[in-house]
């Protein structure tokens, strides 16, 4: 009987270090994998307005705002906004949703550029004018955002045929 005592006082910690190193880097897996759903459901929702998308109404760099076309039947405008440490996302006149949370205000931001990456600022200061927004070639949105004490920094590049 000593000597069964003496084995699990010997295995117990043992085996409890290893189920404990293998809550941690399920915890671990879980983070990265949290990190990716958000990170691809951001470039997701871009990839598919942007693929549908007519004509621009706002272009900002804590905001843009463009048209598309759904199934060639019907016209929604599609707004993304940068505030409150979020991401918001908006269809037609519905409220805003949140797309990505904890989101790094002084680093996340839509930058334009022509088509040899020289940026391309507005006109009047604070946004473009109907035509330079219809003929923009590239579209980029920097973006950073702490998820489960993990910084994710990374960017979206749109780069758009022009008629």
């Amino acid at each position: 009987m000593l000597l069964t005592i003496a084995v699990l006082g010997i295995v117990m910690p043992l085996l409890f270090n290893v189920i404990n190193s293998s809550f941690k880097e399920l915890r671990k897996m879980e983070s990265i994998q949290m990190k990716n759903i958000v990170e691809s459901r951001l470039i997701n929702r871009l990839e598919e307005d942007f693929r549908t998308h007519t004509k621009f109404k706002f272009m900002t760099a804590d905001s843009i705002g463009f048209y598309t076309t759904r199934d060639q039947l019907f016209q929604q405008e599609v707004s993304y906004f940068i505030a409150d440490d979020v991401i918001y996302y908006r269809v037609d006149d519905s409220d805003k949703k949140v797309l990505v949370k904890n989101v790094n205000t002084l680093v996340t931001e839509f930058e334009y550029y022509n088509y040899d990456n020289t940026v391309k600022s507005p006109v009047n200061s604070d946004s473009f004018i109907i035509p330079e927004m219809n003929t923009m070639p590239k579209i980029r949105l920097n973006y950073q955002f702490t998820l489960d004490e993990n910084i994710v920094s990374n960017h979206y590049i749109k780069v758009r045929r022009l008629n």
